[in-house]
């Protein structure tokens, strides 16, 4: 490169020249450039002028350009002795000259890429090149530094951070909900160690999920493709055990501690009743019975629905239910009003822990009646029969009572609207016997009820 050095070999006839330090005998030595390859001229001169150059040519080439950064692949495991991988950068194999080292834990090792430029080191069987390797311990992070080194002597070095992390702990105990339910392709839910794998295992049928950032897992039979054993058939009713498995990403798993969580459930409950109610009562009492004869089954619940109102009832132990609208608080919905003339729906419900339902079969079954019946009248009567029969007229259907000379008699008018007492053969309802009666005028007090307890008397 334009500079001539007188150099002394030494005793063992080797010689070197530091272009840095060195002062050229003659000539002016000129820059050294990245990619550039130099002569260097070697001459022995003897004291007779006769000389001998080196064979050699370009012996010099200078490069300054670092090789391609190799990369270390991040790593949690339960193992160790792990098998710690990564790449040479380039994607193929390592270029002639080239080598590449793998340091960590206090040992490097000399690892040879594969031809698509991946390396390995399986901590268990290398052999280091230089250092002692170190025990990985429980919970640390370990730096791993992967290093390119060309035949310049130019490195180059991942650019990544505590690649390794060993971790032998379990995770925490996964969980799966108790569910009962009539859905025989049900959704199934649990808790696991965030982030982790999640192994389902229901009826034979394996399904893989993975916990979220709030630690929840869930799992839809219906919809979810089974990752062995399926598909997954609609179950049956009856009791399934549902096994989890948690495992993390080192590698270790726990399972959960429960069993039989799910019950398939798709019997209908009980129907209920609601008795028929026609009343002048505007804050009415509702009644009806859960169609067993005996109190409500553990797990199932009553509602009563009625104008715009739910009420939740507990039968008692015959099964009889009320629901008394003037002093009950509805479980949900505002109670209307009730109006005369109108009758209502009331629906009641049984709901069983797996949300199967029953509804009684009647319609409209409370009637609302505040206007009094027709005013009921009593027929004259002369007779010389001192146990007469009375009669008259009165709201079809209702109720008669009818008083003479302070006995009491109930009758009922009939479908034409007329009512009659034979106090000769009638039995008093109240102030009996009846006294067969002597010459002279009787008032006959007639009193008309409707079903609805509505009233009105003679005039």
């Amino acid at each position: 490169n334009g500079a001539t050095y007188t150099v002394t070999p030494d005793a063992s006839g080797n010689w070197s020249v530091d272009t840095e330090t060195a002062t050229p005998t003659s000539g002016t030595l000129g820059t050294f450039n990245d990619g550039t390859s130099y002569e260097v001229v070697a001459t022995v001169t003897d004291a007779a002028s006769n000389s001998a150059s080196d064979a050699t040519s370009n012996e010099v080439s200078i490069d300054t350009t670092a090789p391609a950064t190799p990369t270390v692949n991040l790593l949690t495991t339960n193992d160790v002795t792990p098998v710690i991988t990564g790449t040479n950068g380039l994607g193929t194999s390592q270029p002639a000259g080239e080598t590449l080292t793998v340091t960590v834990n206090g040992a490097t090792y000399t690892v040879t890429p594969d031809a698509s430029g991946n390396w390995s080191v399986d901590t268990e069987t290398a052999t280091p090149t230089s250092g002692t390797l170190g025990t990985f311990n429980d919970g640390t992070s370990y730096e791993v530094v992967a290093t390119v080194t060309d035949a310049a002597s130019n490195s180059a070095s991942d650019a990544t951070n505590n690649e390794v992390s060993i971790d032998t702990t379990a995770p925490a105990t996964p969980t799966v909900n108790a569910l009962t339910t009539s859905d025989n392709t049900p959704v199934v839910s649990g808790t696991a160690e965030i982030g982790s794998t999640v192994v389902v295992v229901i009826n034979g049928v394996t399904f893989t999920t993975t916990a979220d950032a709030s630690g929840n897992w869930s799992v839809d039979t219906e919809t979810a493709t089974p990752t062995a054993g399926g598909p997954f058939t609609p179950l049956t009713d009856g009791d399934y055990d549902v096994a989890v498995t948690s495992t993390d990403a080192a590698g270790n798993s726990s399972s959960d501690a429960t069993n039989n969580e799910l019950t398939i459930n798709t019997s209908i409950p009980t129907a209920p009743t609601v008795n028929l109610l026609t009343t002048n009562d505007v804050t009415p009492v509702i009644t009806g019975t859960n169609g067993l004869g005996t109190s409500q089954p553990a797990g199932e619940t009553l509602t009563v629905t009625v104008n715009g109102a739910t009420y939740t009832v507990t039968p008692d132990a015959s099964g009889n239910w009320s629901v008394d609208t003037e002093t009950a608080t509805p479980t949900s919905g505002t109670l209307g009003t009730f109006n005369n003339g109108t009758s209502y729906e009331v629906v009641a419900t049984v709901t069983d822990a797996a949300s199967n339902s029953a509804s009684d079969a009647t319609s409209n079954e409370v009637s609302i009646d505040t206007t009094a019946p027709a005013t009921p009248t009593v027929n004259a009567l002369t007779t010389s029969d001192n146990t007469p029969v009375v009669s008259g007229t009165a709201e079809i259907g209702s109720t008669v009572v009818v008083v003479i000379n302070g006995v009491t008699f109930t009758t009922t008018a009939d479908a034409s609207g007329d009512w009659s007492v034979d106090t000769e053969t009638a039995t008093p309802t109240a102030g009996g016997p009846f006294t067969p009666l002597t010459d002279g005028d009787y008032d006959v007090a007639v009193t008309s009820t409707d079903v609805a307890g509505n009233s009105s008397s003679d005039a």
